[in-house]
């Protein structure tokens, strides 16, 4: 579904060291860039016609030359203001992409019936019955805050997760969601347990993987695919 308005974090923004450090001209089209992200078939991905946009199509559309284009996209991703998918060599923003994530969980959780309190209702109570419900955290609030109210709803340990929030974990320790799926696969097969103990923080688990390297996307990376660059990274509260 597309978006008809792109949310926007002044407070990041002027915090990222990366954005920060750019040039006012790389910072403007860096901007530009993220306009045609918010666009894109993929949110937060710089995309054209479902494939990675090809540099010549980005710079008419920039208004540049091929060369100045390949040099900004070269500062962007070594200040790490961006980054580039590991499967395809797309660019991406790694916050928008994270909140587009965080979006479809909320959507998903709609499409479930929403506030897990409301759908332990009787049929035998009356419409006016009162529920303690928490406010929802505005568009503005943070991601981090954000991903932890949703977390929140969903679980009330980390004993065991659900496919969404290892995905969303995933995300937000600078993994493809596509680990947390693997994650997700493994304790499933696994019954959520450590040997013969039950899993006390999947968590845990996951974090211990990848800082021993052990999950697909960084077996990938060591194996050479785009050597020395990280899948989706999301250090800071860059925009």
């Amino acid at each position: 579904m597309k978006l008809p308005a792109l949310q926007f974090y002044p407070g990041d923004w002027r915090k990222d060291p990366g954005v920060q450090a750019l040039s006012r001209h790389d910072r403007s089209v860096w901007f530009d860039i993220l306009l045609i992200m918010h666009e894109s078939d993929e949110r937060g991905i710089l995309l054209l016609a479902g494939k990675p946009m090809p540099e010549d199509a980005l710079a008419r559309m920039l208004f540049l030359d091929n060369q100045e284009v390949n040099q900004i996209l070269g500062t962007l991703l070594a200040y790490g203001v961006a980054s580039r998918r590991d499967d395809d060599g797309a660019i991406y923003c790694r916050r928008m992409v994270r909140d587009e994530h965080l979006m479809q969980i909320r959507r998903n959780a709609g499409k479930m019936g929403g506030n897990p309190v409301l759908l332990n209702q009787t049929v035998n109570q009356k419409p006016t019955t009162r529920v303690n419900q928490k406010p929802t955290p505005s568009s503005s609030s943070s991601s981090s805050t954000s991903a932890s109210t949703v977390l929140t709803l969903t679980s009330k340990n980390n004993a065991k997760g659900d496919l969404a929030e290892l995905k969303l974990y995933a995300v937000e320790l600078g993994l493809p969601a596509s680990d947390g799926e693997s994650m997700f696969d493994h304790w499933e097969a696994n019954g959520w347990r450590n040997g013969s103990s039950p899993s006390k923080d999947w968590k845990a688990g996951m974090r211990k993987w990848k800082s021993q390297g052990w999950l697909p996307s960084q077996k990938k990376t060591k194996a050479g695919n785009h050597a020395g660059e990280t899948t989706m990274s999301f250090t800071g509260e860059e925009f």
